[in-house]
């Protein structure tokens, strides 16, 4: 290696260049549209330096971005398989409330990138006028998709500020009917939808008055112990202040066939019974199959 420090910047500049433009392309292409939806530029930018510098050097992009207060993780691998969103949750602060959860994995499973968010959540604010006007449209689409305009705005008015930002109005529907499945119990229903890829399932746990740490740890874990993949995860919380809270839990999954999950198969039976009870698991459980996995496979069963 030259001594000179303008030959070294230059060979440095050309290589960063050189894998940048081998990145950058397949970035865009692989990243699925939810992760451009959900995540701020900035980030982004952040997200294909530590690749690029990753790979300039000729190592796999494995490393964990946090901000200064320790209130943003970022957890950045070339590993995507069933249980990583359980590693990572264990293994964060454990006295911080769970704000935010996103997960994020390209479409040739060469990258997946984990954001969890600690701390209080902003909730919706009337007087913000760009949350202002996300609600109106809401309520626009609720009206004229036939839905309980009045139930819809309560739960908008109980949303996170992150989530009014980010849902589109179809989103905020559904979300309400999840909502007012378990609002003012302490009951846990479980949904499975289709998604427009028939390889991918969407799978929402609603709880209500849970601990939204909690509960994504646990169900997290309880996907990943049927090899279940999860590519995609959301966690928002709605508080109205009368009704106590509701946690949603939203995971896009693959199954261990690489195909969505079928609603009358044995496997969608065994973990959606699994995912209700959840709620209600004690914490030595949780360790004790963490510890020996197999205790909670169809064998020991």
């Amino acid at each position: 290696m030259t001594a000179n420090p303008d030959a070294l910047r230059e060979a440095l500049m050309t290589g960063l260049q050189s894998t940048l433009d081998e990145v950058l392309p397949w970035f865009r292409e692989q990243m699925p549209p939810a992760y451009f939806a959900d995540t701020s530029e900035r980030e982004r930018m952040a997200h294909i330096l530590a690749v690029v510098t990753a790979r300039a050097v000729g190592q796999p992009p494995r490393l964990t971005l946090r901000n200064e207060d320790g209130s943003r993780w970022t957890v950045i691998s070339d590993r995507d398989s069933p249980g990583m969103l359980s590693e990572i949750l264990a293994q964060l602060p454990r006295d911080a409330p769970l704000r935010l959860v996103k997960v994020h994995t390209s479409r040739d499973g060469r990258l997946a990138v984990d954001t969890v968010v600690l701390g209080e959540a902003e909730r919706f604010d009337a007087s913000d006028p760009v949350l202002a006007e996300r609600r109106e449209a809401a309520l626009a689409y609720a009206r004229e998709a036939g839905a309980d305009v009045a139930l819809v705005d309560r739960f908008l008015r109980g949303a996170a500020a992150e989530f009014v930002r980010a849902a589109t109005p179809l989103r905020v529907v559904r979300s309400t009917d999840h909502y007012a499945a378990v609002t003012g119990t302490d009951d846990t229903v479980v949904f499975l939808e289709h998604e427009a890829d028939p390889a991918l399932s969407r799978v929402v746990v609603v709880m209500g008055n849970a601990n939204p740490r909690r509960a994504s740890e646990r169900c997290a874990a309880a996907l990943g112990a049927q090899s279940i993949n999860i590519l995609r995860a959301y966690v928002d919380v709605a508080n109205d202040g009368a009704n106590g809270s509701v946690t949603t839990l939203t995971y896009i999954v693959r199954a261990p066939d690489g195909r969505g999950l079928d609603p009358t198969g044995e496997l969608w039976r065994r973990v959606s019974g699994e995912l209700a009870r959840m709620k209600w698991v004690t914490e030595a459980a949780v360790s004790l199959e963490r510890r020996e996995p197999e205790l909670g496979s169809p064998a020991a069963r």
